[in-house]
């Protein structure tokens, strides 16, 4: 699976934010939401990656520092250092919030069709916020 790298051995779902990029998202661009997430967030220290509505697996702080330090996710241009200096403006991130319970969700792309749902039951399509 080309997303496996991104998630964490045994690291559990529960309470972690979640995540969703559309299928077919390069394993780079994933890994930058994944950075600006848990960059832009003082918590959740855990994320559940969803991959076009398929539930990948969960990724955690350290995991994705070891996976960046080992340089084996790599963007356009680092490997003849032409990458600019800059952080990536390929995402903005969307939060998402059930009216119900307040359980957050994070979409790293927009659409109305694969709008996040609370897990809890019944309680349905999450808003944006």
């Amino acid at each position: 699976m080309k997303y496996a790298m991104l998630v964490g051995p045994g690291a559990a779902p529960d309470g972690a934010a979640r995540l969703e990029v559309p299928d077919g998202a390069t394993l780079d661009d994933t890994a930058d939401a994944l950075d600006l997430l848990l960059a832009t967030r003082p918590t959740p220290d855990r994320v559940v990656l969803v991959v076009g509505g398929t539930v990948v697996g969960v990724t955690t702080r350290a995991h994705l520092r070891t996976v960046r330090a080992l340089g084996v996710v790599r963007g356009a241009g680092e490997e003849d250092r032409g990458r600019q200096p800059v952080e990536s403006t390929q995402y903005t991130l969307l939060t998402f919030r059930c009216p119900s319970c307040e359980r957050t969700a994070w979409t790293a792309f927009y659409d109305e069709r694969y709008r996040p749902t609370c897990e809890t039951n019944g309680h349905g399509p999450m808003e944006l916020r």
